[in-house]
């Protein structure tokens, strides 16, 4: 099936969808994500990855290769009130399992005060070597 084939089915199943009430839709979604996480799937989908991303290195920046890479993750925390932590800058997690310690930019953050004491609540997205 051509890239071009692909898009056509996909607007056509788009149009089925739309017009589809809520349950058939949500169905539709779950049947795709099952298909998606088979095993099989998944060391296919992350091979094609890896290809792409190797024709890509070289002709797209850094940052690019980083965003279009499967292992971008975004995750949020809370912590005891931190007044330097700002969206725009980096922060360093540690204390956790190695897939998690690392590097992370800060998206997002809420500093709150209330019963419980200054807290801040933060969002950060990173590449996972």
């Amino acid at each position: 099936m051509t890239t071009q084939e692909i898009l056509a089915a996909a607007r056509s199943a788009k149009s089925a969808l739309a017009l589809a009430d809520t349950d058939t839709r949500n169905r539709a979604l779950l049947g795709m994500a099952q298909a998606l996480c088979t095993p099989e799937n998944q060391q296919a989908i992350l091979a094609a990855n890896a290809a792409d991303l190797e024709a890509a290195r070289g002709h797209i920046s850094e940052v690019m290769l980083d965003r279009l890479a499967l292992n971008y993750v975004s995750g949020s925390g809370l912590c005891l009130g931190l007044p330097e932590l700002i969206p725009g800058r980096f922060i360093t997690i540690e204390g956790l399992d190695g897939d998690t310690v690392g590097d992370y930019f800060i998206t997002k953050v809420r500093h709150q005060f209330g019963s419980g004491g200054y807290l801040t609540q933060f969002e950060v997205k990173g590449a996972k070597e």
